[in-house]
């Protein structure tokens, strides 16, 4: 007979590829009846014949006990089924113990049925997957295989994929030429991408030590958001500091990975790589930022900036030649290439089109192109005439002769041809004066900016043949200048009509206009580019040569010693490194150059100083001057013109390049005076008298002040009016 406690409880338990799993528990108790498990014996106890489950899906064949197979187990994990013989001490006043008889009666088993029953669901009426942002059957028809529920794209690089459209009733792409015109997001220094920057990390450390990357956290949204922060990849050691941070609007957090190198005996190799990704989610969202981080030793080769541009011909992705003018995406421009004759429409994403891919490999670029729009149809345009096979006129076969254009300035790529006995047009080359030119070369001097051409004596120089209407410039460009700069969508006309184009305008800014250099700029650069003969070598070669290097650079300076790259407030030394700050030339309150601006000039004196200087490229620290003013009015009519005439003078006076006493800027590191700022409010046209003044600082980047090498620009100005009489 079955003696069970009052507390016995049986655990039933199955193997699967997970270990063991809870199937249910059974006691003594009626059990209940919609219970998922349910035993009939109650744990063995009574005349029930069943014990009925739901074995999960993950249950598999095992070997146990050397016997493989699938299994299900009943534990007792509470209470008994009787108790073993044994002494029992007797109760005071008596001694000595007294034998128990044993109470067992175990539950015993003669047979073991298994019976199972297989629920199946009803099949779907229909199957569809999203994927990739468009839907798919996923029922495989007659004689398919299976489609997968889960189809990501191919392993490879960052891709932007286009869809490119034909007009009404075209059945195929046009096999012409097609422009693309790629405009890019012009970062300026100092300005951060959102909500990570950089989008890319790189340091180069040794053996058994730590590299730190910073990251800057921003919130462009106006309520304060948190973040949660995570590391992906990567084998080296590494810590995250912090985990979760509160971003207010606006507000700048910095989030550090400092990764661990390990021992050079535990390397596989002395040049090695580990990198990894830093995850930024905001709490509450599914959107997700991330940026990648990349730790070097020993000699590891930077990777090249890579751009392979593909369409789809209907079987596969086939490689597309292009004449690229963006430089692998590193600048705006237009991408032309001509239609293949195999490309096919087909629908991807969700979007029916003639598909194009660009693969694209950033390199060591911290930044990755931000594209601003992508347009077809277009074309690049500039403020020039192009004027054709213009007779200068007639050779006398004199010494130094000289020509004149018909338009002036004349812009660099013209081809001048003379007429020689033959009679044959030869194309002479310009130089930039005589002195090494021999009696036989043909060459040529040029002032642009007058159109005046001048020719040898003979001896230096050759002298053309005498002739009539033999001297022509075959093509040149005459125009430029700041009459080109035109807003964007302020070019709307056309001089010449052209076929089947019905309209045309600017998406962008025309720039990049500059008036000729003026003589008071020659006199100031003609002896420092005898100094410099076009090489860097001190630090006034370094400030004059980055002038030359654009017009758009209106102030340089040089720091000898100095690596601001990393740090701009940096007050350590460095051997053999320096840098260079640049101010653009710009009317904004606090000119800032662009990063291309930037490369460009780091580019053009890399060029020209020595192979083994360290050079950083780098923008101005700024220090906001805000001023509070209260002024005395002579009248009381037109006040609302002397505020403003105050504001705009404040504003002129505390410009850094414009600004200053006498107009021309002021110095790296010195601060406008109070008594510079009444003189100024004080002359403007309807002021009394200047009741009181105080001008407060605020530095951009804390520390600026010390560096000495800051400008000063014009902040929020508070301005107060009172009359004559009222006070």
């Amino acid at each position: 007979m079955v003696n069970p406690s009052k507390d016995l409880l049986l655990r039933w338990e199955a193997l699967t590829s997970d270990g063991w799993v809870l199937l249910g528990e059974s006691s003594t108790a009626a059990p209940g009846a919609n219970a998922p498990f349910k035993d009939a014996t109650r744990a063995f106890t009574s005349d029930g014949t069943s014990v009925t489950c739901t074995l999960p899906g993950t249950v598999v064949p095992t070997k146990v006990n050397g016997a493989t197979s699938c299994w299900i187990r009943a534990q007792i994990v509470a209470g008994n089924y009787g108790r073993d013989a044994r002494y029992v001490p007797n109760p005071p006043p008596a001694t000595g113990v007294t034998l128990s008889a044993p109470t067992f009666g175990p539950p015993v088993l003669r047979a073991v049925t298994l019976g199972y029953s297989l629920d199946t669901a009803p099949a779907a009426a229909d199957l569809v997957g999203y994927n990739n942002l468009e839907f798919q059957e996923l029922r495989p028809g007659p004689g398919q295989s299976p489609v997968p529920m889960f189809r990501g794209l191919d392993a490879q690089p960052a891709t932007l994929y286009v869809a490119l459209g034909v007009p009404p009733g075209r059945q195929t792409f046009p096999n012409r030429a097609i422009a693309l015109y790629h405009a890019l997001r012009s970062f300026q220094y100092g300005e951060l991408a959102t909500p990570l920057h950089p989008d890319r990390s790189v340091l180069t450390a040794t053996a058994n030590s730590v590299a730190t990357h910073r990251f800057t956290l921003t919130n462009p949204t106006p309520a304060t958001i948190t973040y949660d922060l995570a590391t992906l990849g990567g084998t080296w050691s590494r810590v995250l500091a912090p985990t979760q941070i509160d971003v207010g609007p606006g507000e700048p957090k910095i989030v550090t990975v400092a990764v661990t190198v390990p021992p050079a005996q535990s390397l596989p190799t002395p040049n090695v790589v580990d990198r990894g990704v830093l995850v930024a989610r905001a709490v509450g969202s599914t959107t997700v930022a991330a940026t990648t981080f990349e730790t070097r030793v020993g000699a590891v080769a930077a990777p090249a900036r890579r751009l392979r541009w593909e369409y789809w011909n209907g079987r596969e992705w086939t490689k597309l030649s292009v004449s690229d003018g963006t430089d692998r995406l590193s600048r705006t421009g237009i991408v032309e290439f001509l239609g293949p004759a195999d490309i096919v429409a087909a629908r991807k994403f969700g979007v029916d089109g003639y598909w194009l891919r660009v693969l694209f490999e950033p390199g060591d670029k911290p930044l990755l192109p931000r594209l601003r729009a992508l347009v077809p149809n277009t074309t690049m345009a500039s403020q020039t005439i192009t004027v054709r096979d213009e007779v200068l006129g007639s050779s006398d076969a004199s010494e130094n002769q000289q020509f004149q254009a018909l338009r002036a300035p004349i812009l660099p790529g013209q081809i001048l041809e003379v007429r020689e006995p033959g009679p044959l047009w030869v194309r002479w080359t310009e130089v930039t004066d005589f002195h090494a030119a021999g009696p036989l070369d043909r060459s040529y001097v040029l002032d642009r900016i007058a159109g005046r051409i001048t020719f040898g004596d003979g001896v230096q120089g050759r002298i053309p043949p005498r002739g009539v209407a033999n001297v022509r410039l075959t093509h040149y460009r005459t125009g430029g200048g700041e009459a080109g700069n035109r807003s964007a969508g302020g070019i709307v006309q056309m001089k010449t009509t052209v076929p089947y184009v019905e309209k045309v305008f600017n998406l962008d800014a025309a720039a990049g206009g500059f008036a000729a250099e003026s003589n008071a700029a020659l006199v100031t650069r003609a002896p420092r580019s005898l100094r410099h003969s076009g090489r860097a070598v001190t630090a006034d070669d370094y400030e004059d040569l980055a002038r030359l290097s654009s017009p758009e650079v209106a102030r340089a300076r040089c720091v000898p010693l100095r690596y601001l790259q990393d740090d701009p407030l940096s007050s350590s030394e460095v051997v053999g490194a320096l840098s260079l700050i640049v101010v653009p030339a710009s009317t904004a309150a606090k000119p800032l150059p662009s990063l291309e601006l930037l490369e460009h000039v780091g580019q053009y004196l890399r060029d020209r100083q020595a192979a083994n200087a360290a050079l950083a490229i780098v923008g101005p620290l700024y220090i906001r001057v805000d001023v509070d003013v209260e002024v005395v009015l002579e009248r009381i009519e037109g006040a609302n013109d002397v505020e403003q005439a105050i504001r705009s003078k404040l504003a002129a006076f505390l410009h850094p390049l414009t600004g200053g006493r006498d107009s021309s800027g002021w110095d790296f590191g010195r601060e406008p005076q109070t008594s510079d700022l009444l003189a100024i409010v004080g002359d403007v046209t309807g002021v009394d008298h200047v009741r009181k003044l105080a001008a407060t600082q605020h530095e951009d980047l804390p520390g600026s002040r010390v560096t000495g090498r800051f400008l000063v620009y014009s902040g929020q100005h508070r301005i107060g009016l009172k009359f004559v009489g009222s006070e």
